[in-house]
C-alpha cells in the first residue's frame, strides 16, 4: 500500500492519508496573546470585546511521511494512542483533511487563578475560572466514529466546567491550543489584572503562563 500519493493541480492538492492526523507537534511553553476589539454600536455592543487565544511553542513534529524509521514508529504510536487507524483515502482541494496538526499529549486539566485581588470575592491566588468560557475543537468524536461524525467537533464551556474528556486531543489548527473569552461585560473587573494559566497533563509536567488581562503578547 501506498501511505501518500500527492499530486498537485495549480491551486489544488490532492493526497492520499493512511491516517486523518498528518501531524503531532510536543511543546514545552505556550504563548499567550491577548486580543481587544473595540465597540462597536451598529453591533449592540456598549464594551470592548477581549479574547485570550493560547498556543505552542513547539519543540518537535512528528508528520505522517516520516522518512526517519524512529520518528515514524513514534507518529504510528500517536496514531494509535488515539485510535486513528482506517482512514485511508484521498482527499484535496478545499478539504479540511489536507493537514490536521495537534499536540501529541492531551490537556488534562486547565487551571486560570488570579495574582492580584479581582473584586471582593477573588483574593490574589483564587481561581477566576467561573469568569471565562473555553473555545477549542477536536477531532476526537470523529476519529471514534470510523470517520462518519461531524470531523471538528466544537467545545464551548464555562472554563471551570471543562471536563478531562472535554480536553481530549483539543486545537484550534496548526499550533493554537484554545482561546479563552472573558464573560461579557458583568466580570470586567478582571481586565487589566495579571492572572496565571496552568495546562495539566498526565504524562508531562505541568506549564505555566502569567500574562496581564489587556491586548499584547505574554
Amino acid at each position: 500500500m501506498v501511505l501518500c500519493s500527492c499530486k498537485e493541480w495549480g491551486a489544488y492538492y490532492e493526497a492520499y492519508h493512511e491516517h486523518f492526523i498528518t501531524d503531532y507537534f510536543t511543546y514545552n511553553n505556550i504563548n499567550v496573546k491577548v486580543y481587544e476589539l473595540p465597540a462597536v454600536p451598529e453591533w449592540g455592543q456598549d464594551y470592548n470585546y477581549r479574547y485570550v487565544a493560547i498556543y505552542a511553542d513547539i519543540d518537535d513534529c512528528y508528520h505522517y511521511k516520516e522518512t526517519d524509521e524512529s520518528r515514524k514508529a513514534i507518529y504510528e504510536q500517536l496514531a494509535e494512542k488515539y485510535g486513528d487507524i482506517g482512514f485511508n483515502r484521498t482527499v484535496g482541494g478545499s478539504s479540511p483533511y489536507l493537514r490536521e496538526k495537534y499536540a501529541a499529549e492531551s490537556i488534562a486539566k486547565i487551571e486560570l487563578i488570579c495574582l492580584e485581588d479581582v473584586g471582593e470575592n477573588h483574593p490574589a491566588g483564587s481561581s477566576v475560572a467561573e469568569m471565562f468560557e473555553i473555545e477549542c475543537r477536536t477531532p476526537y468524536d470523529y476519529i471514534q466514529s470510523h470517520y462518519t461524525d461531524f470531523y471538528n467537533k466544537k467545545i464551548v464551556k464555562r472554563l471551570d466546567q471543562v471536563t478531562k474528556d472535554d480536553l481530549y486531543l483539543i486545537g484550534l489548527g496548526d499550533k493554537y491550543l484554545f482561546i479563552i473569552i472573558p464573560l461579557n461585560h458583568e466580570h470586567s473587573h478582571v481586565w487589566g489584572k495579571k492572572l496565571r494559566l496552568t495546562l495539566n497533563y498526565e504524562n508531562q509536567y505541568p506549564i505555566t503562563k502569567d500574562f496581564i488581562l489587556k491586548e499584547g503578547e505574554y
